[in-house]
């Protein structure tokens, strides 16, 4: 298995970590190519394979270094006699584009492609569904605040057309892989949308760390709406705090996690007067999470992105608790699993957050309606339906890869692919004079 930083704890280590032990259980061995973190003496990995250059997009052309971690990657998979790579952490391109070359390849399409990493038009704080083009500069940049990076960063034109060309690549790259693992049918439409063969893209849902319940609610303290997520725009936490001024049932507020806007949430809630029933805990371990789902009368998963999946809201509902979301993206996965337990708000619609929020504060679900959620969410998105997914995944990449030894040449960028960056500056500079 391949990711970039194994010593993170978010969703895409975290299903690598669930996936490699359950294989491991049933027999196999799993080795870990990564680029930065440290393996855990606990991690399930037979060995680690340390290779920095493979995720360092700084340099624009491919190192030496690069070229020796390639050579040292497929003595590896020689010596050791890996049968199959699975990518979780993309690499770069021209790492993606020679994997199949060197085994059968499959990839787990975690994260959404798009210029500003994030499909998220942020001046009109909108989910963005346009296929990537030329428009992304001269509607997008100019016109939809589209040249910012996930924490708010700006980009420059240069800057953005080049993440224009690098992500069209990308795209490029994954198409070659032997399958590619759709967390959603959401995400496996947008994948067969921008080229991918719909007979090569796989569905296969993300599992859930599911943990024995151990902290039920307690029916005589304020009833708590919590949030458990990066403090970033797109996460929307600004509406769940807006929506609380507005709510006339006693509450509390609990955001954990942290990012570059946590200052402006606090003073945020300050300014509305609610600071006293808001409490911001910072980042939180897995366990501490659940217990804080737990504890909830209601979970807010209020995402302003269309993200692939987001294990926020099943990570709720296999506790029981209720959830309050936007219906963006692969989302709709489990929300339409979560049945009565799910409550969908319009979008930054902070009237709908106020109803829906004090709707959950004031009534508890059905305790019939609440176990049959629980028990449909942790049978779905178990470890196990997961691996049982991933071997038949792994099955069809070894049956249908063919023999492509790995070259040593670059792989050529196509010629439009090249000339996007040029073409999109050409029509960016027409619509200034025109304007």
């Amino acid at each position: 298995m391949m990711t970039h930083d194994v010593g993170l704890v978010g969703g895409i280590e975290r299903s690598l970590l669930l996936a490699a032990g359950a294989l491991v259980d049933q027999g196999h061995t799993v080795y870990l190519a990564h680029g930065e973190g440290t393996v855990g003496p606990d991690a399930p990995f037979a060995e680690s394979l340390f290779l920095p250059a493979f995720f360092d997009r700084g340099p624009k052309w491919e190192s030496r270094q690069v070229r020796r971690e390639v050579r040292r990657l497929r003595d590896f998979v020689r010596d050791n006699g890996v049968e199959l790579l699975h990518v979780h952490g993309i690499p770069r391109n021209a790492v993606q584009f020679r994997l199949p070359r060197i085994a059968p390849t499959v990839t787990t399409y975690h994260n959404l492609s798009c210029p500003n990493t994030a499909r998220y038009q942020w001046g009109p704080r909108q989910p963005c569904s346009r296929t990537i083009g030329v428009s992304c500069v001269t509607t997008g940049y100019r016109r939809l605040g589209c040249g910012r990076v996930g924490d708010g960063s700006p980009l420059g034109l240069l800057q953005f057309l080049r993440g224009m060309q690098q992500d069209r690549r990308m795209r490029a790259a994954v198409r070659r892989s032997d399958r590619i693992v759709a967390p959603s049918a959401w995400t496996r439409d947008l994948l067969v949308s921008e080229g991918a063969d719909p007979a090569r893209v796989d569905v296969v849902a993300p599992p859930i760390t599911t943990f024995a319940r151990r902290t039920p609610p307690d029916a005589q303290r304020v009833p708590l709406v919590s949030y458990v997520g990066r403090l970033v725009d797109f996460k929307g936490v600004d509406v769940v705090l807006r929506a609380s001024q507005a709510i006339d049932v006693p509450h509390r507020v609990v955001i954990a996690g942290d990012g570059p806007v946590r200052g402006e949430l606090e003073a945020l809630a300050a300014e509305l007067g609610i600071a006293e029933r808001v409490e911001f805990v910072g980042s939180v371990s897995p366990e501490a999470a659940q217990e804080l789902r737990e504890a909830s009368a209601v979970v807010a998963v209020p995402s302003l992105v269309p993200e692939t999946f987001c294990m926020a809201g099943p990570e709720a509902l296999a506790v029981g608790t209720p959830v309050v979301a936007h219906a963006v993206g692969g989302m709709g996965a489990w929300i339409s699993q979560g049945g009565p337990l799910v409550s969908v708000a319009g979008l930054s619609e902070v009237g709908d957050w106020t109803a829906l929020l004090r709707e959950r504060l004031l009534a508890a679900p059905d305790g019939g309606d609440r176990r049959r959620v629980e028990s449909r969410i942790r049978a779905g998105l178990s470890v196990q339906a997961h691996t049982a997914a991933l071997l038949e995944v792994y099955a069809a990449a070894l049956g249908a890869a063919p023999h492509r030894p790995e070259a040593a040449t670059r792989v050529p960028v196509g010629a439009m692919a090249a000339l996007l960056p040029l073409l999109a500056l050409v029509a960016l500079l027409g619509g200034l004079v025109l304007a």
